[in-house]
């Protein structure tokens, strides 16, 4: 709009009321929208100049409103809430976006998101026929840390904290050393004792986080908290530490560390495509034939169009295991579209580049975000 600011304010709130320099800018504004064909626009501005005060509020009301994303933690709680699957929730956020009223972020905001909630893989035995905790422990602290950094509490600032603490004696496997100190703050304080999740502690309010501690004489060796008679109030002082992200570095990598992820690459390359291709053999199978049947069909192939049309195929995942996969995808899609000469492959490297640069950029180098991905 070409009209802004105080002028703006005056069309709304003043109307006719306004003179001198405003009625000669709302001259200058009319004239100039007619000069360039903006009859519509030019009317708009007229009509904003002489309508009804209710009429204004609505429009200023209606100029205000601005969508506004929900956070990874809101749109994953949709996603569970409603059961969604990925392509549902691509849709949704496609269909939202058409209709300019942008809700959901990308989907890999939820991957993040919810790789916060699990713990990490070192505390995990994975075999052919179980999934189990290496270590009660693990699992606790990372209860307890999640707990610690609930919204609520880092809105309040200060506050005092009470926990329901399980007491462990001496001899337990459990028992942790007397300087024990979680990632979210000191609480050697507490030593000799291990918490616990309770199945009453919950719930939360402003102020407090319920929690207890269980006297050592009236501990019995169960594994969880149920009778509340046996439960003692606690409170501990606990100070939140805001949050400062970290600012991925700028350098780009060297040489030598592109050498060394593209020997990694090479040397697993028959078992990257066991592991992650076979698994997945129609969904991979059916990217590269759409991909080559694609290319082929429109030799005057721009660089957008082709990055547009693999988005759709892909999705947006930025995980390094999507990483690994589309180099593999992309080298037997540039053989059998050689004849089309170098498009494709600079096309591939351009969208592998913008594509995951976050993601490696937040894993510091190229050589730890792919080590991830073979790793895991």
């Amino acid at each position: 709009m070409i009209f802004k600011g105080t002028l703006f304010r005056c069309l709304i709130n003043d109307g006719p009321r306004c003179h001198g320099k405003y009625t000669l800018s709302y001259l200058k504004t009319v004239l100039a929208l007619r000069s360039i064909g903006e009859e519509t626009e030019a009317k708009i501005v007229e009509a904003l100049r002489i309508v009804e005060k209710e009429k204004k509020v609505s429009i200023s009301s209606f100029m205000e409103n601005t969508n506004v994303l929900l956070t990874g933690e809101e749109a994953l709680s949709v996603f569970v809430d409603l059961h969604l699957t990925k392509a549902q929730y691509l849709y949704l956020r496609k269909l939202t976006d058409e209709k300019s009223c942008s809700l959901f972020p990308p989907y890999y905001k939820l991957h993040e998101v919810r790789q916060t909630y699990c713990p990490p893989f070192s505390a995990i035995e994975i075999t052919n026929t179980h999934a189990k905790f290496m270590e009660l422990q693990d699992l606790l602290d990372h209860t307890v840390d999640r707990i610690l950094t609930i919204d609520s509490v880092y809105n309040n600032k200060l506050k005092q904290l009470i926990f329901y603490f399980h007491y462990v004696p001496r001899n337990s496997q459990l028992q942790r050393d007397a300087g024990r100190t979680l990632k979210s703050g000191n609480m050697s304080e507490i030593a000799g004792m291990t918490p616990i999740l309770s199945r009453s502690s919950g719930a939360y309010d402003e102020n407090y986080l319920v929690g207890s501690l269980i006297k050592s004489d009236d501990f019995d060796h169960r594994s969880d908290v149920g009778d509340q008679r046996l439960l003692k109030p606690c409170l501990m002082p606990y100070e939140i530490v805001e949050y400062q992200p970290s600012v991925p570095t700028q350098e780009g990598p060297t040489q030598e560390q592109i050498k060394e992820v593209a020997t990694k690459l090479a040397c697993v390359g028959d078992e990257i495509q066991e592991e992650y291709v076979k698994k997945n053999k129609q969904f991979y199978l059916g990217v590269e034939r759409s991909l080559v049947n694609y290319i082929t069909s429109r030799p005057e192939l721009d660089y957008e169009l082709f990055a547009v049309y693999l988005n759709d195929l892909i999705g947006e995942n930025r995980d390094a295991d999507d990483f690994i996969v589309l180099l593999n995808i992309s080298k037997r899609v540039i053989i059998k579209t050689k004849s089309l000469g170098t498009n494709v492959f600079n096309y591939f490297r351009r969208f592998v580049g913008s594509a995951f640069a976050d993601s490696i950029a937040q894993n510091n180098n190229v050589v730890e975000f792919v080590s991830r991905g073979l790793n895991n």
